[in-house]
């Protein structure tokens, strides 16, 4: 579970949070892009569908509404932190 700490911790999620604040489409898209690839490899889809839309919107060169999705993405987050110490039982 290492490793699934790690991505909960990633710095990306913070970078993206910071560029859509400051409207900074190519650094959220690159920040977001990346957390998809990883998202997509640990296999954790209900994130990866929370992400997609971030990543469509950013790729069209917008930022419309994205706070409030980024928020989404950070509650479905704190769900797999919350639930974390049950698959550990």
């Amino acid at each position: 579970f290492e490793c699934f700490d790690e991505l909960m911790q990633d710095s990306d999620f913070e970078i993206l949070k910071t560029a859509l604040e400051q409207h900074d489409i190519e650094r959220a898209f690159e920040s977001a892009h990346t957390l998809k690839g990883v998202l997509s490899n640990f296999g954790l889809r209900s994130l990866e569908e929370k992400i997609e839309p971030i990543v469509g919107t950013l790729r069209l060169g917008k930022d419309d509404g994205l706070l409030s999705q980024y928020q989404k993405l950070m509650e479905e987050k704190q769900r797999y932190v919350d639930n974390q110490a049950a698959w550990i039982d």
